[in-house]
């Protein structure tokens, strides 16, 4: 499982999210990013098809190893920015900024994901089109995130990007062959309907589910438990359980109550 940890959400909330992959559809703020426009040639995946049948592979196989010094700034930045979550200082708030905006320089792809995060959280600061430029670089170095984060600027058309549903749903699958557990869910969520994709939407969110993404357990859970696959079901609320999902553990928590008369609660 990867690591978990807590990054700001807009002033006064405190979001549970990986600690170097934390975006989030509901935020609503990255429209606030900025919309002018750079003239900008993105690669148009024309080969990457949504529908496709998935390989399930796990984003830690695609990721380099981190510069040494660059991660002493990154870990002192992760610090500060724990324990500047109730005091919310300003300056401790540049200072977190600047420590990554040099780790970001010097190639680390964590610092270059939590920059652009914190920048559409609204508590870190910069132009939106360093945003885009940002996910370029974790493009070229094949991290997953970096294909994940530029289908979330091209979906919202923000960070100068100009908005493409269809582009942005070729890049999310990208960041998925690539092991991005946020993707894969995202991606398999929209293939789960029965009339398009549900047995490859099944496979994305087992493989999201098994990196400790929690609402991909969930859902996967919660659709083998309405199939009737029970072993199955249970099986995926525990992965649930395992990355803190509330829903998860609910519905495993019912199902080891005393049985009743119905076959659900039979494992």
């Amino acid at each position: 499982m990867p690591m978990h940890d807590f990054l700001r959400g807009a002033r006064g909330n405190r979001i549970p999210v990986r600690i170097y992959c934390s975006v989030l559809f509901s935020i609503l703020a990255i429209t606030a990013c900025g919309n002018d426009f750079k003239e900008r040639k993105l690669d148009n995946l024309d080969g990457i098809k949504a529908k496709l049948a998935f390989t399930c592979t796990y984003e830690k196989d695609h990721l380099p190893a981190l510069p040494v010094e660059a991660d002493i700034l990154f870990k002192y930045a992760r610090f500060l920015e724990k324990y500047n979550t109730q005091k919310q200082d300003e300056g401790v708030f540049a200072e977190i900024e600047r420590l990554y905006r040099i780790a970001t320089a010097n190639g680390h792809y964590k610092a270059s994901i939590n920059l652009q995060n914190g920048m559409m959280r609204r508590y870190l600061h910069g132009s939106s089109t360093e945003m885009a430029d940002w996910a370029e670089e974790l493009i070229k170095a094949n991290i997953p995130a970096g294909y994940f984060l530029m289908g979330l600027y091209i979906k919202n058309g923000s960070a100068g990007i100009k908005k493409d549903p269809e582009l942005a749903l070729r890049y999310f699958r990208k960041a998925a062959d690539l092991g991005n557990p946020d993707a894969q869910y995202y991606v398999g969520d929209k293939l789960a309907p029965i009339d398009i994709a549900p047995d490859v939407a099944r496979q994305m969110h087992q493989c999201a589910a098994e990196q400790g993404h929690g609402k991909a357990a969930t859902d996967l859970g919660m659709d083998f438990q309405l199939n009737g696959i029970y072993s199955k079901s249970i099986k995926a609320f525990q992965l649930g359980v395992l990355a803190g999902n509330d829903i998860s553990a609910l519905n495993l928590e019912n199902a080891f109550k005393a049985p009743p008369l119905i076959i659900h609660y039979i494992i």
